[in-house]
């Protein structure tokens, strides 16, 4: 039998029958941000359409009639948002026309003007400080503990095509806010032809909240990319954990599939969160950042059915808040060789409060989250069903960001005791899980990252790559770049050429960095 069918058969005998047969599929791709936003715009004129109706016809007929309609999330939070958020980008050409317009008719009023909205974006413009003089609490660099290991595999990374491509990231995507959209409106990749397993994924009796969870276990879809040539032992295959909402039909997440099967030969499973991108969920226990069992379950399953080829963990976003996680509550029983972690948090309680995020970018991801769990079945039923949540509520207007939504839905639902206990479960920097990390992992991130605050991560970087630091780590690395914003870092004067090519080179490198000189 060849090594494909090797490494395939091994993963079917640790997976069970599930809705769809082993066989192979194509991921439905994630809807683009274009394509968002016309499903948001069009949203929005029928909430404004129906509340001036409800304003003008306010019959029992009206009022029955708005009660039967299917459920809906309030489209306005996103509007606000994303309103503010052009407001802030056009501060500065607004600040160059009126000195343009104060020099042309030697206004000193005008000019005056133009010099208190340039202080005041100076003063309080984070975004604009971050990209252009202040790079915050972490300078750009690679950090990692002084070992005589670590010098040997940082002097690879040193010298590898990552590094030095990091100073060809796009200088006219000049913040972090244009690197991360940019690619979500530009960049296209073709959604890979996968093969579905599934695996059950045992539920333990609590997960991290206080609310027992039943005996039931939930299957997990693993959507595996074989290269090429077929399963190479010789060759890592990458475990991957998509991002918040998503699903293996991600752009991203389908680009580095081809990157790593075409280009390098890797075998590449992607880990679908329950219930997410379809998938069904039959325990009755949704998806949320806390959860790590599902992750163990496949970790396990894929490093026994890898014929002794070393398993690479790769997270994207949320993805990299679990996997990063993860590797911390396993600790030394952990079946991965390394991690890489892309755009991901160690402490989402002191991310929660970074208001950037919160007010301009959090609203677009309320605003699918309501969607996915709060109007697509069965989480809606689920969620209806408990009697701690308000489903009205957490459709509202009110919940504008992610963490209202956790604490509308996620924190009731799962038992937690506030949110900031269930955002201490699900962050590596808390509960002393740092210390614990047993595989060389390393969180890639970028300065001007407009939703996950780069700042978070100083107290973690200082307790674990210092010698006399409280949680020394040898195994946890930083590489903070200049720009890049989130899931970003696009590449030379046309990004769509390479698309998010300097992500797959970043974790190519950690992890041959990581094979090639292990001890």
């Amino acid at each position: 039998m060849s090594p494909s069918g090797d490494f395939l058969d091994g993963l079917a005998a640790r997976c069970v029958p599930g809705p769809t047969a082993a066989s192979a599929i194509s991921a439905v791709a994630s809807p683009t941000t274009a394509q968002l936003i016309v499903r948001y715009l069009s949203a929005a004129l029928a909430e404004l359409a129906a509340w001036g109706a409800s304003a003008v016809w306010r019959s029992p007929a009206a009022a029955d009639a708005r009660a039967r309609a299917p459920p809906s999330a309030s489209i306005m939070p996103v509007l606000v948002g994303t309103g503010s958020l052009l407001g802030l980008w056009l501060r500065p050409w607004l600040a160059l026309v009126l000195a343009v317009c104060a020099a042309l008719f030697r206004s000193a009023a005008l000019l005056a003007l133009a010099l208190a909205l340039a202080a005041r974006m100076a003063a309080c413009d984070w975004q604009l400080r971050r990209s252009l003089w202040h790079p915050g609490p972490v300078a750009p660099g690679l950090y990692f503990a002084d070992t005589p290991l670590n010098r040997r595999r940082a002097a690879f990374l040193r010298a590898s095509p990552s590094l030095r491509r990091e100073r060809e990231l796009t200088r006219w995507l000049w913040n972090g806010d244009f690197q991360t959209l940019f690619p979500f409106l530009a960049f296209r990749a073709p959604v890979p032809v996968y093969r579905r397993f599934w695996l059950e994924s045992p539920e333990p009796m609590r997960e991290g909240g206080a609310r027992a969870v039943g005996a039931c276990s939930e299957l997990i879809a693993l959507d595996v990319a074989l290269p090429p040539g077929g399963f190479d032992r010789e060759r890592p295959v990458a475990l991957v954990c998509h991002g918040l909402n998503g699903g293996s039909g991600e752009a991203y997440v389908c680009d580095f599939v081809r990157h790593a099967t075409e280009e390098r030969g890797w075998t590449v499973v992607v880990m679908v969160a329950r219930g997410l991108a379809g998938t069904p969920v039959r325990s009755g226990q949704l998806f949320h950042g806390a959860r790590t069992s599902d992750l163990a379950a496949a970790a396990r399953a894929v490093r026994d059915s890898a014929l002794g080829a070393p398993v690479v963990g790769v997270g994207f976003s949320m993805g990299a808040i679990v996997l990063a996680n993860y590797c911390g509550v396993q600790g030394a029983d952990n079946p991965l060789a390394c991690a890489v972690a892309l755009s991901g948090c160690y402490d989402c309680v002191a991310n929660r409060h970074f208001a950037y995020s919160s007010a301009y970018w959090q609203p677009w991801l309320t605003q699918q989250l309501k969607t996915n769990f709060c109007i697509k079945q069965p989480a809606a039923a689920l969620l209806g069903a408990c009697e701690a949540v308000d489903l009205a509520r957490a459709l509202s207007a009110r919940v504008r960001s992610v963490t209202d939504f956790d604490e509308a839905t996620v924190v009731p639902f799962n038992g937690y005791a506030s949110v900031d206990a269930y955002y201490a479960a699900m962050s590596l920097a808390h509960g002393g899980k740092l210390s614990r990390v047993a595989v060389p992992l390393l969180a890639l991130h970028a300065a001007d990252d407009p939703i996950v605050d780069c700042g978070t991560f100083a107290p973690a970087l200082r307790s674990t790559t210092r010698v006399d630091g409280s949680e020394y780590n040898p195994n946890c690395w930083f590489r903070i770049t200049r720009s890049g914003g989130h899931v970003g870092w696009n590449l030379g004067r046309w990004p769509p050429r390479e698309r998010w090519l300097f992500m797959h080179l970043s974790v190519v490198d950690f992890a041959e960095a990581v094979l090639l000189t292990a001890e």
